[in-house]
């Protein structure tokens, strides 16, 4: 069973006449006016806080689709990778049966090194997809808590201008009054429930993700549907309590309604703190960005990474956001705060250190071009400083013999035109052998120890910083939530317990009877004797396969409910815009 969350009205008194009829009436005629103009603009708001929420909810599940796809290609992609570890593992175990036969085969000792590097790779690239798994997995959780988060917020708005609708309602008759605010309680709660009923959807939807695709074990999600089952069960639980308390309310009306009154007020002081809390943590999140990774970028180890590891086969990132969660225990939920957090991969430099003599024999080669490429280079430029001279000669000559002046002319210039056009043969021939001597040096930083303690620590200091950049994000965050669930929540709940019994929408917004209230506590109990049977039946699973056909189960009966209660919210909304057009 859904709580409904229902505000009272306002009671009204008499208005008395003056003598001036026509000028009151005039005046009134125009409060009047005035007074719809300010309902409709109240109306306007909660519906665009709706929007809100259904833009919110709509994102939300564009972006469990996205992940959801990425989840399924990254399991296919491992599961490809665990098949192919196995296929090798087999080879390599016949090789060495093999080599134990022949010992001295060069040719199986080099196809057996070639399968373990190929054994390393994979298992470098299960490496790497197991850590997009967990990303995903706590990409999943985080999408989650920011959609409650932000519902949370849209549903409290939905809730102001509800209030402030009533507020406005002092120069209607008190039968539109009455009217009017059954319709508005009737239009809150059903999109309330709505919204509620779409979010659980979400969250079932979410979970079976994390189930078809191994980002949680079994028992994992066991726990998740458990702890889900026993807040409902604690909430169910409170409600029961606060009717019962309230179950003689018929023997002394005026007392409820003083008590209504002083929790209206308590309410409304707890909602100011709440929005006060949350414009101050929206506007430190806004204004806060995430530390400068300069040094990080500029380590030695990983300017050799990005400028040589794809040469030995490094093409994923020298780092992976694994994201990290603060948590903070509020009565029985649990508010998180997530920030990204920075693991450093981790290298096979045995691997890597069977490239040093390939690259060190790349070096001698291109040390050899280079000497040839120099000789000849040399060899152009004796060749233009002999065509000079020869040139030089005949011009001082006498008697200057001008032919040949000319045709030695020609021949310097063609000397020259050799060194030039070399010299880029030359340039190409030092750069290579200073690019070979650059990898090797590359290559030696990404097996160097000090290289890669220097630039862990540095990762380190930058998650570090990370934490204490949005420590004071994290406790305008908690600070809220703890509110939140301290205050506001049983604050509200209070003053909605009252606002049910003294106003029940289901019954024409007239008082409910004892036989009402009775047989809401028997819904509620009837729904904690049904979840506490799940409970049992939850505790007894004991596979993936178990969870996944229960989840599915719930999502079936999930968007059932979002149906009925989107045909309710439209009926009131409905019904509401009717109202107000008369």
């Amino acid at each position: 069973m859904k709580k409904k969350l229902l505000f009272a009205a306002v009671v009204i008194g008499a208005l008395s006449l003056g003598s001036c009829v026509d000028d009151n009436e005039s005046a009134s005629v125009e409060a009047v006016r005035n007074a719809k103009a300010e309902q409709l603009k109240s109306i306007a708001a909660m519906n665009n806080a709706q929007a809100e929420a259904t833009r919110l909810l709509a994102a939300a599940e564009s972006a469990l689709k996205a992940a959801q796809a990425e989840a399924e290609k990254t399991q296919t992609e491992l599961e490809k990778v665990l098949i192919d570890i196995k296929k090798v593992e087999l080879e390599k175990a016949q090789l060495e049966l093999k080599l134990q036969q022949d010992k001295y085969s060069q040719e199986l000792q080099v196809a057996l090194k070639q399968l373990e590097n190929q054994l390393s790779n994979l298992e470098n690239e299960k490496a790497r997809l197991e850590l997009q798994k967990a990303a995903i997995a706590k990409q999943l959780e985080i999408q989650e808590a920011e959609l409650a988060s932000q519902l949370l917020y849209a549903q409290t708005e939905v809730l102001n201008a509800q209030q402030q609708l009533l507020n406005r309602q002092n120069q209607m008759e008190a039968a539109e009054k009455a009217k009017l605010q059954q319709l508005v309680t009737t239009y809150s709660n059903a999109i309330a429930t709505l919204n509620s009923s779409k979010q659980y959807l979400f969250s079932l939807q979410s979970n079976l993700t994390r189930a078809e695709n191994n980002l949680a074990t079994y028992k994992e999600l066991r726990t998740d549907l458990l702890e889900a089952n026993q807040k409902q069960i604690a909430t169910d639980e409170a409600q029961i309590v606060s009717y019962k308390k309230y179950s003689n309310y018929l023997s002394n009306y005026d007392e409820l309604v003083a008590e209504y009154n002083a929790k209206s007020l308590s309410y409304n002081e707890a909602n100011d703190k709440r929005n006060t809390l949350w414009n101050s943590y929206s506007q430190l999140s806004s204004n806060t960005s995430d530390p400068s990774m300069n040094a990080v970028n500029q380590s030695a180890f990983i300017l050799a990474y990005y400028d040589f590891g794809y040469r030995v086969g490094l093409y994923s990132d020298p780092y992976s956001d694994v994201g990290t969660t603060i948590e903070k225990t509020v009565g029985n939920r649990t508010l998180r705060f997530y920030m990204e957090k920075y693991e450093p991969i981790t290298l096979n430099t045995e691997r890597l250190s069977t490239y040093i003599p390939q690259y060190e024999q790349n070096i001698k080669s291109a040390k050899s071009t280079l000497e040839s490429v120099t000789t000849t280079y040399n060899n152009y430029a004796k060749a233009a400083e002999d065509a000079k001279k020869a040139w030089d000669d005949a011009k001082a000559a006498t008697p200057p013999d001008d032919a040949e002046i000319t045709r030695l002319a020609e021949s310097y210039r063609i000397a020259l035109e050799n060194v030039e056009n070399y010299k880029t043969t030359l340039t190409w021939a030092q750069e290579y052998v200073a690019q070979q001597e650059k990898n090797l040096s590359d290559l030696k930083v990404l097996i160097s120890t000090e290289a890669y303690t220097q630039f862990t620590t540095l990762l380190s200091e930058y998650n570090q910083a990370i934490v204490e950049t949005y420590k004071p994000v994290a406790d305008a965050y908690f600070a809220y939530g703890t509110h939140y669930y301290q205050e506001y929540i049983p604050i509200q709940e209070a003053y909605n317990s009252l606002s049910n019994i003294l106003y029940d929408n289901s019954n024409g917004g007239l008082l409910m009877t004892a036989s009402q209230i009775e047989s809401l506590i028997k819904n509620l109990e009837d729904n904690i004797e049904a979840l506490k049977e799940d409970q049992s039946y939850i505790s007894s699973i004991t596979s993936a396969e178990q969870v996944i056909e229960l989840l599915k189960s719930n999502i079936e009966a999930a968007k059932a409910e979002v149906s009925v209660n989107q045909k309710y919210a439209d009926d009131a909304k409905v019904a509401l815009d009717a109202a107000m057009a008369e």
